[in-house]
């Protein structure tokens, strides 16, 4: 079944008020205050052409205390309201070169977070061509669950931290 980001949000909401009344219950890491941090603030949106694979991808996420939604890059990514809502977007592509470069473009005119792309193309060339595009970073497929966890969690990590132009210099 899909989920919402409201019912996303209230399971991990659900996980947080369990921390907080028995901190050493068995079945969920404890929470660390980077991960609370991380928590109230990002949700990760994953467009893919590969619903099954989104779908295992945000499962894994949502464990992790990060409210993820997965949505098919075809039909629902254009109708979902990307600026402001999201932390970070993860696209999973299977289309060609030209496809994949307009697609990047799009989402980074329109989100100023992290954008990981993740293909099944090796060729250089297309990778410098997406990060031209504005993508963050580009990753070839195939990709194991948790490495794909660790980069998107070093991610939102990063986009968390104060930037200098958020502070006035003297």
């Amino acid at each position: 079944t899909d989920l919402t980001i409201a019912q996303v949000n209230a399971d991990c909401s659900a996980v947080k008020n369990i921390h907080r009344r028995w901190p050493h219950f068995i079945g969920y890491p404890q929470l660390t205050s980077t991960m609370e941090k991380t928590m109230t603030h990002a949700q990760v949106l994953i467009a893919s052409d590969d619903p099954e694979s989104a779908r295992l991808w945000a499962l894994g996420i949502s464990q992790r205390y990060i409210p993820a939604v997965a949505v098919r890059l075809e039909e629902d990514f254009a109708e979902t309201q990307i600026s402001g809502a999201f932390g970070l977007i993860a696209l999973d592509v299977s289309d060609p070169e030209p496809q994949t470069v307009a697609l990047c473009r799009g989402v980074r005119a329109a989100f100023e977070g992290p954008i990981l792309l993740c293909s099944h193309e090796r060729d250089e060339r297309f990778h410098v061509r997406v990060y031209e595009a504005g993508i963050d970073e580009s990753i070839t497929k195939p990709i194991g669950i948790p490495l794909f966890l660790a980069k998107v969690m070093a991610w939102l990590r990063r986009a968390a931290m104060p930037t200098v132009h958020q502070y006035e210099l003297p």
